[in-house]
């Protein structure tokens, strides 16, 4: 028969996080999607402000007669 996997042994001695620990985490986590997020739109709203600045500028230069 084999020697018992060291897993086999460790699974015995688990222990409960402390009370606070899923908190922490929970909070960690939503500290860096907010980052992300801040991080995300800083780097897109320029990008937006260009081509919503263009699209104006084109709706307010002279429409070509297609006719003529």
């Amino acid at each position: 028969m084999s020697d018992p996997l060291p897993i086999d042994e460790l699974k015995d001695q688990e222990l409960d996080p402390k009370r606070d620990f899923v908190g922490r985490v929970r909070r960690q986590i939503e500290r860096r999607t907010a980052t992300s997020h801040a991080a995300t739109f800083s780097w897109e709203l320029p990008k937006l402000v260009l081509l919503e600045f263009l699209k104006a500028a084109g709706e307010l230069s002279p429409k070509k007669d297609p006719r003529k």
